[in-house]
């Protein structure tokens, strides 16, 4: 579910590993669960529910509901629990708000 002007966004989402020697690393980049030799590459499938508002043309924010489906690489390598989570953010667009850095030639000293 999206609610932004007839735009939406991607509501489900498939994750996977490179490939079967791969890591699951977190935002920071680091190793979040090690591979497991002969696990699936199949992190999981998300579902968002997004709500979104636009304030002017340049500037939104939203707030959603994320649940992460354990595929079978968090089942092989973890408890393989589903996760869930709240998120908000709040995003500018520079170029489709019409603002422009004003641009002036270098002058010499």
């Amino acid at each position: 579910m999206s609610v932004r002007n007839g735009n939406s966004k991607k509501p489900f989402e498939g994750f996977w590993l490179a490939t079967s020697h791969d890591n699951f690393y977190a935002s920071s980049g680091a190793i979040s669960v090690p591979a497991h030799p002969g696990a699936s590459r199949h992190i999981g499938n998300e579902l968002d529910l997004v709500a979104e508002y636009q304030l002017n043309k340049g500037l939104s924010f939203g707030f959603g509901y994320a649940r992460l489906f354990a595929g079978q690489f968090l089942k092989t390598s973890t408890q393989g629990h589903d996760y869930s989570y709240p998120y908000a953010y709040l995003e500018y667009n520079f170029s489709k708000s019409g603002f422009h850095f004003p641009v002036t030639p270098n002058k010499p000293n």
